[in-house]
């Protein structure tokens, strides 16, 4: 999204819903960080970019308006599974969140918090097998909701299978359902 000044309904409505969100880091550029989409499948969607090395390998759309599937992931044909993928996170820390949702990630990492998300309630077995390669210590941080639940026992299996190190839980604080909620809060994650 241009940081310029612009009457169009849609971009205004997005920078309201990127601002209302605390999803900006006053140090990083902002035009860089989202895009939104003016036509076709991805239409009226803040487009989120997966970044590595600054060059985008995935990306998600997030509904700005009141639309089923609120989240729009693209085709194989365009992108790798978005069960064969992970968001950005730093290897060389010492801990990994592992959340469902980018804004999720994001709003960890924005306050220093090492994060990534699985793109839902379940890590695949690919993920799993990428986790394996972090040397720090895995958090789940699912959502508090059944889905969330769910995806904790799945991870759990799934490492099993692996034969992964145990893991640990942490999920969002109790009043708020994800880590973005809270973040918008500026509950001190």
């Amino acid at each position: 999204l241009s940081s310029g000044f612009s009457e169009d309904k849609n971009t205004l409505d997005a920078w309201n819903f990127l601002f209302s969100r605390n999803l900006f880091n006053k140090e990083e550029e902002e035009a860089d960080a989202f895009y939104l989409c003016k036509t076709g499948k991805f239409k009226n969607r803040i487009i989120i970019p997966f970044r590595s090395d600054g060059v985008v390998y995935y990306f998600q759309g997030r509904a700005l308006y009141d639309v089923t599937p609120k989240y729009l992931n693209p085709s194989i044909e365009v992108a790798p599974k978005p069960s064969d993928i992970l968001y950005p996170y730093d290897e060389e820390q010492d801990h990994l969140v592992v959340c469902e949702g980018p804004l999720d990630a994001r709003s960890l990492q924005l306050q220093g918090v090492n994060a990534t998300c699985s793109i839902g309630s379940s890590v695949s077995y690919r993920q799993a097998e990428i986790l394996s390669t972090f040397k720090g210590k895995i958090i789940l941080g699912y959502d508090n909701d059944e889905a969330g639940n769910r995806g904790i026992r799945k991870f759990d299996r799934t490492r099993k299978e692996l034969r992964l190190g145990e893991f640990e839980v942490c999920p969002p604080p109790p009043k708020y359902k994800d880590w973005n909620e809270a973040h918008i809060e500026n509950f001190d994650l």
